[in-house]
């Protein structure tokens, strides 16, 4: 359905239902920016797993190890 279509369709609905699309849509474009700036987090819940006496090398070793 091209926009032109569906403006058309969307004028000739009563007042009310034109409210509910457009509430509807405005709740999916909420939900789209919530899901993406969810995305652009960075946390460091797995710096407390570190083992404190464990050296960048050791560290290194350890990644290449499970590879």
């Amino acid at each position: 359905m091209d926009v032109t279509t569906f403006l058309n369709r969307f004028e000739s609905l009563p007042k009310k239902i034109q409210r509910q699309i457009v509430d509807l849509a405005e709740n999916l474009i909420r939900q789209n920016v919530k899901k993406q700036q969810k995305k652009r987090v960075f946390s460091f819940d797995w710096e407390s797993t570190l083992n404190k006496d464990q050296s960048a090398v050791d560290l290194q070793h350890e990644a290449n190890s499970w590879r």
